[in-house]
């Protein structure tokens, strides 16, 4: 394998050369920018201003600046005199540095000699680093192995494997160039990058053999704590008691977790909002004022990933028969017999006992006060809700009551809310409300509703694209949509002309229509476009109206949360506040109003950001969050999001997702499988994120009062 000497030339415009290195050994540099030029290879920028920098330099003092001007894509191209030979190489990995304050979308290419390619796409968050590893080979990805993400070959790199569509038929011999490309937005964006380097050929099926020890916990990664033993989880319970005393809970919270002291609002024995002449207050069911710092997910109800085909992942698993049989799950999965495994159950019968579940629970209760976390969030087991001990937010779904339902993608569906019974099924699943318990703050009601997304402009009406693919007389969706059409434009020939269609009537239009491709995003015309936009509208203000008006009927005395939103668009946003009592919206990334969720600056309702969390691979679980570089960056990076949720007149409570790490293996959902929990799998506390929560809970009421939290 043969590799070529680079070099690179301070502070030109258009081409320049690139540090010379040696041959690559195994892991070794693939380029970098330390010396002046010394051959022929060459970096050029296009639509791009490309500047030698002692700026985030991770090898040596030198890094390169990538400048590009709005809406445009910016490319900067490294190009090899005599093609590099990586045939033997596993991962390409990069540091990338974003010091803006709107997320960066970054694509790396691999040119060969014949202008075949290959690249992966990464987002880079403002003012953050990205590590991206682009998987040169193994082309299966992590769904491949029944996991959300991978494990990694370095732990700052997360594992990105080329998808066949990117693939244009390299030959991994005869690499010409390598490009850092940067997508189009509406401001000037700065990309800094350094260090390529190269590992040796990876097989992630090997990655991923045993990398899960008895407990769940990465095999190949060491930290303080580490559970080796049942002996070693009792000695940590132990410990864990012992700091109770000194930290039984926040002595400015009252019984609520609201402020015990200040002025008074008017008590009406349930949770409320008041607008406030400094902004959208949360009130306690005394009259104190509250802001609820809560968490999600508080549970051992997920059945855990399946163990099926992914038995090379675990070192040991115990028997099906014994102590620890309740982990396992045995269920027919699509007319196949399939067994899920829990590492959280697993490891909680270790701890707690075979009757543990009461004592886990207990605990939960017991570490949240001492926290300082004043809700428990969605997604929590009835349970942990009943004792009445912590306010709570219980999630309410209508999916599973629903005959009428709006398919969208694959897994994906929308309730209808034009079906007759709607209102009626709606209120069968209301059967948890708990009308008369002053601890329920108030009820999400659905999850994630696919109202529309940011995958361009038709995603915008992708709702109302699939309802026009419905049958009028099976969907009552698509004939409320007919009838607008119809009252709007009377004729069918007014309808064509606008729309540039040739329906032969207003039947032929209620029967079903599919437009040839609604993933492109310029098939959707002006009028079409408004239309739809307009009935999307419509359809929002019927199903939050409905909502709203049956669960108030079946608990007048509790709050309507909203649904969880987690695209920023503003038209669903503000039809959401027009009739929930709180907007409840989920955001994942470091500053809270950053690109499209800039629209919470000025959104006159109280806001709940319902879900947010951050991730590190520091205990060797993947991440799909927003990634910090390790626990300490996890503790500063929550603080600072709660900080900025504090300083904003209209955000009444922020909830992180979630309670405890998921299963490595995955969850019984979506294989999701990530570092998010103020515990790790073997119930472990993070003590940072401990830390940070009792910062903030020791100064949540002065933080509301105007006053920041300093770390």
């Amino acid at each position: 394998m043969s590799r070529k000497s680079l070099s690179v030339r301070p502070f030109l415009t258009g081409a320049f050369m690139l540090l010379s290195v040696s041959a690559l050994a195994a892991g070794d540099r693939l380029l970098s920018f330390e010396e002046l030029p010394t051959g022929g290879d060459r970096l050029t920028g296009w639509n791009s201003s490309i500047t030698r920098t002692q700026v985030a330099a991770t090898d040596g003092q030198y890094s390169v600046r990538q400048d590009v001007s709005p809406n445009i894509t910016g490319y900067a191209t490294f190009e090899f005199a005599t093609p590099l030979d990586m045939s033997d190489r596993g991962t390409l990995i990069t540091d990338l540095y974003n010091p803006g304050n709107e997320d960066a979308k970054v694509l790396i290419y691999l040119v060969d000699a014949n202008k075949k390619s290959v690249r992966i796409e990464t987002v880079v968050p403002a003012g953050r680093w990205a590590h991206p590893a682009m998987v040169l080979h193994d082309r299966r990805s992590s769904s491949t192995f029944g996991l959300r993400d991978l494990p990694r070959v370095s732990p700052e790199s997360r594992m990105i494997t080329i998808a066949p569509w990117d693939d244009t038929g390299i030959d991994f011999k005869t690499i010409k160039q390598v490009q850092v490309v940067v997508r189009p937005t509406a401001k000037t964006q700065q990309i800094y990058f350094d260090y390529f380097r190269t590992t040796p050929l990876v097989d992630l099926r090997d990655l991923t053999t045993g990398w899960i020890d008895t407990y769940g916990q990465n095999t190949q990664i060491n930290w303080p704590g580490k559970v080796r033993s049942d002996s070693d989880m009792a000695q940590a319970k132990a410990d864990e008691e012992a700091t109770f005393a000194t930290y039984s809970g926040i002595a400015s919270y009252d019984e609520y977790g609201g402020s015990a002291t200040g002025a008074k609002s008017r008590a009406t024995g349930f949770f409320r909002v008041e607008k406030q002449k400094v902004g959208w207050k949360l009130i306690t069911p005394n009259g104190s004022r509250f802001w609820s710092l809560g968490v999600n997910s508080v549970s051992i109800l997920d059945e855990g990933g399946k163990i099926e085909g992914k038995e090379q992942m675990f070192q040991s698993l115990p028997a099906m028969s014994g102590d620890l049989a309740p982990s396992y799950v045995r269920k027919m999965v699509n007319g196949q017999p399939s067994t899920s495994f829990s590492f959280v159950k697993a490891n909680m019968l270790r701890k707690y006992g075979t009757n543990g579940a009461d004592a886990w629970y207990s605990r939960a209760i017991q570490r949240m006060k001492s926290w300082g976390i004043n809700t428990i969030g969605a997604f929590s087991d009835p349970q942990v809700l009943a004792p009445q001990a912590i306010p709570t937010t219980p999630q309410i779904g209508s999916h599973g009551a629903l005959e009428f339902v709006v398919p969208l993608l694959p897994g994906e569906g929308m309730p209808d809310p034009y079906a007759p019974t709607f209102a009626a099924r709606l209120s069968d699943n209301f059967w948890r409300l708990r009308p008369n318990d002053p601890m329920v703050i108030g009820y999400f009601v659905d999850n994630i509703l696919p109202f529309s997304a940011n995958h361009g402009r038709n995603y915008q009406v992708a709702l109302p694209l699939a309802v026009l693919e419905l049958n009028s007389a099976s969907s009552p969706a698509k004939a409320a949509l007919v009838s607008k059409l119809q009252a709007q434009y009377g004729e069918i020939g007014a309808l064509n002309s606008a729309w540039s269609t040739n329906f032969s009537s207003w039947s032929t239009l209620a029967a079903g229509y599919r437009l040839s491709d609604r993933t492109n995003g310029n098939l959707v015309n002006g009028a079409m476009f408004d239309d739809l936009r307009g009935y999307l509208k419509d359809f929002a203000h019927k199903y939050f109206r409905t909502v709203r008006d049956t669960l108030k009927a079946a608990d007048p005395n509790h709050m309507y949360l909203g649904s969880r939103m987690d695209y920023p668009d503003a038209d669903i946003l503000s039809i959401m506040g027009e009739y929930a009592d709180i907007t409840s919206v989920i955001v994942y990334q470091y500053d809270v109003t950053a690109g499209n969720w800039s629209i919470l600056k000025n959104f006159d309702r109280p806001v709940m950001i319902s879900e947010f969390g951050f991730n590190s691979y520091e205990r060797g679980l993947p991440g799909m969050f927003v990634e910090v570089a390790n626990e300490a960056e996890r503790k500063t990076a929550y603080i600072d999001f709660i900080n900025q949720c504090q300083s904003m007149s209209n955000v009444v409570g922020a909830h992180i997702f979630q309670y405890q790490d998921q299963n490595p293996h995955g969850a019984s959902w979506m294989n999701e499988n990530c570092n998010s929990g103020f515990l790790d799998i073997a119930d472990s506390p993070y003590p940072e994120m401990i830390s940070a929560a009792r910062q903030l809970g020791n100064n949540l009421y002065p933080a509301v009062a105007g006053m920041k939290l300093n770390r």
